[in-house]
């Protein structure tokens, strides 16, 4: 089966999990089945899964549960194979249903992350901070779950990190792409390396949006990629909502997130 036509009929699906269904998390049940799924039927374990923007473990958990399932790594070889960076910190941002009474920010919330994770907690790496100081030891990376592009800077940091350890076949789950947002720097930096990938469609509830690199991107890519952003932000992200006819509901939002961001620009550093 081609692998578009495996993509398309969607069979992350099928994985039945309470404890997915259940866990407390910023993503929607369905994009937990995903990324079980990629860990079970999709990685070989020739790299390693990147969990960027872990928050209380909702994805950590999805890819523990699909890698605890997977029968083509061994037990032995599955040891820290997931790498969850977050900076596990109380934030003003977070939706008031999650905080705890009086909330102290800046505080951790390491023990939360720890109690939806802890059945699989020797298959994760933590790497606690804010990902724009984080460093990547250099490792190949066959999965990268992408929940953190929250700031200009950050999706920078995101791409200058993990994305040169990409390799052909490798996946990107881009969590905020098929979502109205003012994040319009995830659809443009995804255009501008559009030669790079190829698109296997999205999830039908949540934003997280598929992609296979078909090409390495080298560091010089990203740097371009970055300069490009700069001067072309805008037109970088219509021209992806471009990619995509009326019926497919990525065209609304990314066109939605353009508009959010021309009413109520973020900031981009000179």
């Amino acid at each position: 089966m081609d692998i578009h036509e495996q993509f398309a009929g969607a069979p992350w699906r099928t994985i039945v999990s309470d404890e997915l269904r259940d866990a407390e998390a910023l993503t929607f049940p369905e994009e937990r089945q995903l990324g079980a799924w990629l860990a079970r039927d999709y990685f070989t374990g020739r790299g390693e899964i990147i969990d960027a923007g872990a928050f209380f473990g909702g994805s950590a958990l999805s890819f523990a549960v699909g890698l605890s399932r997977n029968e083509r790594v061994a037990r032995e070889d599955r040891v820290g194979r997931i790498h969850a960076f977050d900076t596990f910190e109380w934030l003003p941002w977070i939706n008031k249903k999650f905080l705890p009474e009086n909330v102290r920010f800046g505080s951790s919330f390491l023990d939360r992350y720890h109690e939806t994770v802890r059945k699989y907690d020797t298959l994760i790496t933590i790497h606690p901070g804010d990902i724009i100081r984080q460093t990547w030891r250099g490792g190949p990376i066959e999965i990268l779950f992408i929940d953190c592009a929250k700031s200009y800077e950050a999706n920078n940091a995101i791409m200058k990190l993990f994305f040169p350890s990409l390799t052909t076949g490798s996946i990107i789950v881009q969590q905020d792409y098929a979502i109205v947002s003012r994040l319009v720097w995830i659809h443009a930096a995804m255009e501008f390396l559009a030669g790079n990938f190829s698109d296997l469609g999205c999830t039908r509830i949540g934003g997280s949006t598929i992609f296979r690199v078909e090409k390495p991107i080298t560091a010089q890519d990203v740097s371009a990629c970055q300069s490009a952003l700069k001067s072309g932000l805008i037109p970088l992200a219509r021209a992806a909502a471009d990619r995509f006819d009326a019926t497919d509901r990525r065209r609304a939002a990314v066109l939605g997130s353009i508009e959010k961001f021309e009413e109520a620009p973020l900031p981009i550093p000179i």
